[in-house]
């Protein structure tokens, strides 16, 4: 009985000491190990009377930088310096095919080499016309051409190319002269079309190459003697005169007709680059 009582009267200091520390360590447990304060956590509102309702955190609040935060007084963030961000005001590269509808390749013919009067009106000032030619060209300039021929006492103004293709195309009342050579060569018609009358007389110095007249009525004359004596060269405007004798191709007797001309000047490669292009 003296033992259990001297057990009870221990167990009393024992009780105390152990309240004593709980004590202690409850009045630490607001504070870190290191001493810091404790990170922020719900709050408590001491007025509620249902024994400390949980307060949910203020929006107002800005959370300190580095905690997904931004500082406060700032607008929205920028990007990271590496962040690409698209911008839909900047031209692209390719066409959008929403636009048009489809892509289409551009027109190769626009990197076409240039040639005839083309390539020579394309050419610096400082480059000769008849440099740039690889072929004869026939386009002559808007102008008065006109051949004037007299037979008998009949006089006829041709104003209509006779194109009969000697070198090109014929545009006009054309003359073509070869550089480098003594050939000349006239043509023209009254209308288009082979419309008589129409006049061809070809040249070679004091040598008749060829020619043939077609008077109105549509009869056809050989030249047999014929002579083209020309001015100076004047840019695309070649003028001078001829004289011919003319005979019927079906036989009959001969005539002379004569006559002057203003006529487009048909463009050659100059000598030098006819023998390049050999």
């Amino acid at each position: 009985m003296v033992m259990r009582r001297a057990i009870g009267k221990a167990r009393v200091p024992v009780l105390v000491l152990g309240c004593l520390l709980a004590d202690a360590c409850g009045s630490r447990s607001d504070s870190t190990s290191d001493g810091l304060p404790p990170p922020p956590g719900p709050l408590v509102d001491p007025r509620s009377g249902d024994g400390g309702r949980v307060v949910p955190p203020d929006p107002s609040v800005v959370a300190p930088p580095g905690a997904g935060g931004r500082p406060p007084g700032r607008g929205t963030p920028s990007p990271p310096r590496d962040a690409f961000v698209p911008r839909h005001d900047a031209p692209s590269s390719l066409p959008d095919a929403s636009i048009d509808g489809a892509v289409t390749e551009p027109d190769a013919r626009a990197d076409a080499p240039k040639t005839g009067a083309d390539a020579a009106r394309d050419a610096p000032s400082d480059v000769r016309t008849e440099d740039v030619l690889t072929s004869p060209d026939c386009h002559c300039p808007p102008s008065n051409f006109q051949l004037d021929v007299t037979l008998g006492t009949t006089a006829y103004m041709l104003t209509a190319p006779n194109p009969l293709g000697i070198y090109c195309t014929e545009t006009s009342v054309q003359l073509g002269h070869p550089p480098c050579t003594n050939v000349y060569r006239l043509s023209a018609c009254y209308g288009a079309n082979f419309t008589p009358p129409c006049i061809y007389i070809a040249v070679d110095g004091p040598r008749l190459l060829l020619g043939t007249f077609l008077d109105e009525t549509g009869t056809v004359f050989d030249i047999i003697e014929g002579d083209i004596e020309p001015d100076p060269p004047s840019g695309r405007v070649a003028t001078g005169s001829f004289a011919a004798t003319i005979r019927p191709r079906s036989g009959g007797d001969t005539a002379t007709l004569s006559g002057v001309y203003r006529a487009c000047a048909t463009l050659f490669p100059s000598c030098d680059a006819a023998a390049r292009s050999r």
